[in-house]
């Protein structure tokens, strides 16, 4: 029912995407409520509530990644839930989830006061676990640290670069044009 709720929402048929993601939500199909939650979270305005419940229920049954979304909706609450959010991205984060790592990388690094060698720590487990962005970020540290190590940097971008991540791309045509780099084709 959710990939047929999938197929639905890629014909641009919203309505009845949302009709089979509910029926399948409500009859327990764990993908079906992330993607409704999703949606929920991307409607204008966005139902927080809704997107939070089927969340909380995905996240019950054990999906990692309704738990890290669960915890960015927890973090856009008035007031914001700080402390069930980084409980839910270290639970995701400890069973491999790099969205979860990259989102306590982040919460390190806007805490107050900031704490940079865990953010920085959390950025690096999100990067080797395959989070395209964190590559960048690491690989970005990594340009601007004395001594640059430029292989590392570039082995980073070219994973990132290679995962699709647009903020690599460019990078790598900018360092391309200023550095005496390896000419490796990026796919």
């Amino acid at each position: 029912m959710n990939d047929l709720g999938n197929q639905l929402m890629r014909s641009a048929d919203m309505p009845a995407a949302f009709t089979c993601w509910r029926a399948a939500a409500d009859a327990g199909q764990v993908d079906a409520m992330s993607s409704l939650a999703m949606v929920l979270v991307r409607s204008d305005p966005p139902d927080l509530t809704g997107a939070r419940a089927l969340f909380e229920r995905a996240a019950a049954a054990g999906d990692t990644g309704a738990m890290n979304n669960l915890g960015n909706v927890l973090v856009r609450l008035n007031p914001p839930e700080i402390s069930a959010a980084r409980a839910l991205w270290e639970k995701a984060a400890a069973a491999g989830n790099a969205d979860a790592m990259a989102n306590l990388s982040d919460l390190f690094e806007r805490s107050e006061p900031p704490d940079p060698t865990a953010a920085r720590a959390w950025l690096e487990k999100a990067a080797a676990a395959g989070n395209a962005y964190a590559m960048t970020s690491v690989a970005k540290l990594i340009l601007h640290s004395d001594p640059k190590d430029m292989p590392t940097a570039w082995a980073w971008l070219q994973r990132a670069a290679a995962a699709g991540e647009p903020a690599a791309k460019s990078l790598i045509d900018e360092l391309a044009a200023t550095q005496d780099l390896p000419e490796t084709p990026v796919t």
